[in-house]
């Protein structure tokens, strides 16, 4: 059948697709990779301005802090004794001290 050849692509034309779809396919990852990096980059560089801030807090702003982790730390353990759970002794420690790190915390934030 004449032109019937037109129909299908060359070998070369074909080849050539090829190399393209593939040129294609590495400059879409490398462009992937390259937003990646820039995310890390914006990522680590709002650690350090954080961890900037956190360094330029008052020793009673950070003595604050602190506290509010401990009494953080204390709902977990709350939430054991409360499901019937048995508790280290360390962990029932933990929770005695509560009424002090509450006076404490509330010391602390009446001054600031």
């Amino acid at each position: 059948m004449p032109g019937a050849e037109s129909l299908a692509p060359s070998k070369n034309a074909a080849k050539n697709a090829k190399k393209r779809a593939k040129k294609k396919a590495e400059a879409e990852a490398k462009a992937a990779a390259e937003a990646a990096a820039a995310l890390e980059q914006a990522r680590i560089a709002e650690e350090k301005k954080a961890q900037q801030n956190s360094s330029s807090l008052t020793p009673a702003e950070k003595k604050v802090r602190n506290l509010k982790k401990k009494i953080k730390q204390l709902d977990p353990l709350k939430a054991k004794r409360a499901a019937g759970e048995a508790l280290t002794e360390a962990q029932e420690a933990k929770l005695a001290g509560e009424p002090k790190l509450v006076e404490e915390l509330a010391a602390l934030e009446a001054t600031l």
